[in-house]
């Protein structure tokens, strides 16, 4: 019986990892606002921005001048919350003089769509605390580009209330699972004015807008699970792509879409994302998953020991206690300066349940996949990968977190028809 239970499990983490394999993501070109003209402050008095504020986004104004829209850094609508994501967030206005002639600002990008499959759309929001008016109404849609209509993802017209979250404190987190009529559409976002406004506009405050398509039905949703709602990283989009390296990028240590990173205590480590394209990764290994995978850069090259790690953390939600899950990931290590390899003490935990360990992670020329898992004790369990390095420079790289319970549905299938073949060959 020990022997058919392991088989069972082995086959059901065999199926799970071939799926999480697949490709996930979809790209939204320009999904943290970074790229674009940078509009310091109270640049964003006007009307006339067009598309400067990023690429990859078409806006289309309401009638009427009222409408505004750019990216900010909080020296604009921006003014109240702590950004999601690096340094900029883009901002729609809206605006209603007399309540029955209504100015509106949207933003929209075509995409592709699978019209059989589900998808999770996130994205991080908030509302400015300018003048009188500290909330606002918004929808998301999608719009097909084929074929005449749209279809709310935010269950109406005018689907979501906004308000100022105040402060330093975090911009509110939405996220919708949908299903597409369309193979190709435009995603939409629009700010939306419904009553009298004071004569005053209401700003909408959007980043880290992330995409993907569901595995499974019911797998447990991970923030920014491939990294692709930080986007493009650096000054204008450009640099190796770490986000606290200066202070010309966001100085705060732990601003990345849905994770928080520790730099184990030493102040020294950088972190973002990197492409292709990227000096970090060109030449070197391919993203596996996407367009953008995580990394970080170590220079206390002293430290070998997993006491001083550097962490990337995220809260995982919707576990079902005594429920057994699988965890999947992509990692590698990337050499130090001079090609001089030994980061160390690579590990992965949720919670205190510790699921992979490297005393000497190891190198080669593609991310390595891994499949775990684990048996959750509580419906939140902190999500930890940390790593510690013995070489100025090494670094931690990861892509492609997926977490799926066991036995999933799909699975069922496979386990039936593997364990008919294990039947057969025991009468054999």
């Amino acid at each position: 019986m020990k022997t058919m239970t392991a088989l069972l499990f082995a086959l059901a983490l065999a199926l799970g990892a071939q799926l999480a394999l697949a490709a996930r993501s979809v790209i939204i070109s320009n999904s943290s606002f970074e790229i674009g003209t940078y509009f310091g402050a109270n640049a964003w008095y006007g009307s006339s921005l067009t598309n400067e504020f990023g690429a990859g986004w078409q806006n289309n104004f309401g009638s009427g001048l009222a409408n505004w829209i750019g990216k900010d850094d909080g020296t604009g609508p921006a003014d109240n919350g702590k950004r999601p994501d690096k340094t900029c967030v883009v901002y729609l206005s809206a605006y209603s003089p007399n309540g029955v002639t209504m100015y509106h600002t949207n933003v929209r990008q075509p995409l592709n769509f699978d019209t059989t499959k589900q998808y999770v759309l996130q994205f991080w929001h908030n509302a400015s605390s300018y003048g009188k008016n500290q909330s606002c109404v918004f929808d998301v849609t999608l719009q097909g580009i084929s074929a005449a209509g749209s279809e709310s993802l935010s269950g109406g017209d005018f689907g979501f209330t906004n308000t100022a979250v105040g402060g330093s404190n975090p911009y509110h987190y939405k996220q919708i699972i949908f299903t597409s009529l369309w193979t190709t559409a435009y995603l939409r976002f629009r700010n939306c004015a419904t009553t009298a406004l004071n004569n005053e506009s209401t700003y909408l405050l959007l980043d880290g807008i992330c995409l993907y398509q569901l595995d499974r039905t019911n797998d447990i949703i991970v923030k920014n699970p491939s990294f692709e709602a930080s986007s493009y990283q650096g000054p204008g989009g450009g640099g190796m792509g770490f986000i606290n390296q200066t202070a010309g990028f966001a100085p705060l240590n732990d601003i990345m879409a849905g994770w928080t990173y520790y730099d184990g205590g030493y102040n020294a480590a950088s972190f973002g994302t990197a492409t292709n394209s990227s000096p970090f990764f060109g030449g070197w290994v391919p993203v596996p998953e996407g367009m953008n995978a995580f990394m970080d850069s170590k220079s206390e090259f002293w430290y070998g020991n997993s006491l001083k790690q550097t962490m990337l953390k995220q809260t995982i939600n919707g576990l079902t206690v005594n429920q057994d899950y699988c965890l999947s990931y992509r990692y590698q290590a990337r050499p130090g300066f001079n090609n001089i390899y030994s980061p160390s003490n690579f590990t992965v935990k949720i919670g205190d349940i510790e699921v992979h360990r490297d005393d000497l992670m190891p190198w080669g020329n593609e991310f390595l996949s891994a499949t775990n898992s684990f048996k959750a004790d509580a419906t939140s369990m902190e999500l930890v990968f940390g790593t510690s390095n013995s070489v100025d420079g090494a670094s931690m790289c990861l892509d492609d977190v997926a977490i799926w319970p066991i036995p999933e549905p799909l699975a069922l299938s496979a386990l039936g028809l593997g364990l008919a073949v294990w039947l057969a060959g025991r009468r054999a």
